[in-house]
């Protein structure tokens, strides 16, 4: 249960880090069969495709457009 709530806080704190001040995030769920659906919907410039891939490697970060990273934290 505790890493579903560190996913949990690092989903919603990254919504909130990279979309724009005073944009809307949005969070859904659903059941369906024997899951959980979570949605969450920021309005970010999103992750390029070539950056997919690597989202989940220990460390990587976007770089957004402007070329600047937010501070961790």
């Amino acid at each position: 249960m505790v890493l579903m709530e560190q996913v949990l806080f690092n989903l919603f704190d990254n919504a909130a880090k990279y979309a724009p001040q005073g944009s809307r995030i949005t969070v859904t769920a659903r059941h369906e069969h024997d899951s959980v659906i979570l949605r969450v919907l920021d309005e970010g410039e999103g992750i390029p495709e070539a950056d997919l891939e690597r989202i989940f490697d220990k460390f990587f970060r976007v770089r957004r457009s402007t070329g600047s990273v937010p501070a961790p934290g």
